[in-house]
């Protein structure tokens, strides 16, 4: 079996029941648009290191990309293993530089309460509002429906996020964790 089989019938297969939309999504595009272009015709059991380094570096953009798309391969190769189509994961010694994110520039209090004066007379003012306040993603705030609302505790429940694939909404669910650590899927928001 060679790599670019393993990748699209075994391994893509597997993850689309199992995992997020927003995460299927994103192994399919690396396997589709890196991997399987790199590495689909080399035997599976002959994909050793040079051919994966030499892959993962011409993956273009930032040292992020290569991180994720060589975590996909990752991945990919373990499960290999797991399926004894291989021995060993030959990307698991595949060093990268660092991603060095950018550090993320925070409002001050008082620049957060500037924005939401600012904005309060804005047809989007309570999302922003809620999103400044809150925490909550994108996703998450346009995913908020009335039937999530408790008027008696003046809270929503988050229980969806509208996520756009491919020109098309779809529902899915929150990250599983939210900044308290608990579940987002029963995570109030109050005002």
């Amino acid at each position: 079996m060679d790599t670019g089989e393993f990748l699209t019938k075994v391994f893509l297969p597997s993850k689309t029941l199992a995992k997020r939309p927003s995460t299927v999504r994103g192994y399919e595009i690396h396997v589709r648009k890196y991997l399987v272009p790199e590495l689909g015709e080399i035997p599976l059991d002959r994909l050793d290191y040079e051919h994966i380094q030499g892959c993962i570096a011409r993956v273009p953009g930032s040292a992020a990309s290569q991180h994720r798309v060589l975590a996909t391969l990752k991945s990919a190769l373990s499960m290999a293993v797991k399926l004894r189509k291989i021995q060993y994961n030959p990307a698991v010694g595949i060093q990268l530089e660092p991603e060095n994110p950018a550090e993320a520039q925070r409002w001050t209090p008082a620049q957060a309460r500037q924005f939401i004066e600012k904005t309060a007379d804005d047809r989007m003012g309570l999302m922003l509002r809620v999103a400044v306040r809150k925490g909550v993603r994108r996703g998450e705030l346009v995913g908020l429906r009335w039937e999530n609302w408790s008027a008696k505790e003046r809270s929503f429940t988050l229980s969806s996020t509208l996520l756009q694939f491919g020109g098309k909404l779809t529902d899915d669910t929150p990250k599983t964790k939210a900044v308290s650590g608990r579940s987002t899927s029963a995570r109030r928001l109050r005002g």
